[in-house]
């Protein structure tokens, strides 16, 4: 059994989040799942905006200089609103204002700051969407060394949303790999810190789901071999707030995790991520898995590198 697995008891420690902004109304919804999180785990919380420079690149320092006092207007505007609600009430929090590149400035606070998470949206005004979505998002779920939580433009609008009798499960998917062995601790970690189920799954490759007898019967075992393996990654000293349960799905990868969390009422997804070294574009779960369990999510989606 890895190192990993061995110190499952202990649970993933959340000392510090970052919330990276862009100060639009629509970054409220991820920010409200990071102060749940940082309030269950009593974690200091930094929410950050970058001003990125590749857009005054032609237009000069003196505009970019703008842009940033316009930014720490924006940015004091936005605390002054959120103590005013009483919304950061009992939480340690505080909010930065960077300039440059927007992947290696966070990338910097992250090391800087010790952060332990880091949550993003994916709407916004000023191209948070494209930015976390795309080729630059490839990078930071590639090589920053935290998990990150990213919260999609379907995604419910609070981390406990509905009716406090209504229990959601958090999902794990994983491929067997290293990297979701990691992710695991995190699962279990938030199960018992919110009290709630945690649901552990393995989607099966296309040959899984052909319709005859003989691929029908060779299915069923398959399953039968996944869910034995999802029940063993789980060490017998393991606490849990409540049983697991344990899925084997047959389906294409993201339809599976995507089916499986919105027929759950998931809570959030959690996956694990390969080291870059390991080449995640070519993994079990691609970039381009990962970008549509994420945009098509109901739940926020953690990451988690291996």
């Amino acid at each position: 059994m890895s190192n990993v697995l061995s110190n499952l008891h202990v649970g993933a420690k959340l000392n510090s989040i970052l919330f990276a902004t862009d100060l639009s109304i629509e970054s409220r919804k991820p920010l409200r799942h990071a102060i749940s999180i940082a309030r269950h785990y009593g974690s200091t919380l930094f929410v950050v905006y970058v001003v990125s420079s590749l857009g005054y690149a032609m237009a000069g320092r003196e505009a970019e200089a703008l842009a940033v006092k316009a930014a720490e207007r924006d940015m004091a505007e936005f605390q002054y609103d959120l103590h005013h609600l009483g919304i950061l009430n009992g939480l340690d929090c505080y909010f930065v204002v960077l300039e440059g590149d927007i992947r290696e400035e966070l990338e910097s606070i992250v090391w800087a700051k010790h952060i332990d998470l880091v949550v993003v949206g994916t709407s916004g005004r000023h191209g948070l969407d494209k930015f976390f979505l795309g080729s630059v998002a490839e990078q930071v779920f590639r090589h920053f060394t935290c998990p990150v939580l990213t919260v999609g433009p379907h995604s419910v609008e609070d981390w406990q949303h509905g009716q406090a009798e209504n229990h959601k499960p958090f999902l794990f998917i994983t491929s067997f790999h290293e990297a979701s062995r990691k992710a695991l601790q995190y699962a279990v970690s938030l199960a018992n810190r919110f009290e709630e189920q945690l649901v552990m799954l393995h989607v099966l490759p296309k040959k899984h789901y052909d319709a005859s007898s003989d691929a029908t019967k060779s299915r069923e075992q398959a399953e039968l071999l996944v869910i034995d393996h999802l029940k063993r990654l789980l060490p017998a000293d393991v606490a849990l707030a409540k049983s697991p349960v344990f899925i084997a799905a047959s389906d294409r990868t993201a339809e599976g995790v995507l089916n499986a969390a919105s027929r759950l009422h998931a809570q959030a997804i959690i996956m694990g991520a390969r080291h870059a070294a390991d080449n995640f574009i070519a993994t079990h779960y691609p970039w381009s898995t990962a970008h549509q369990v994420i945009r098509g999510a109901e739940c926020p989606v953690l990451t988690v590198r291996g």
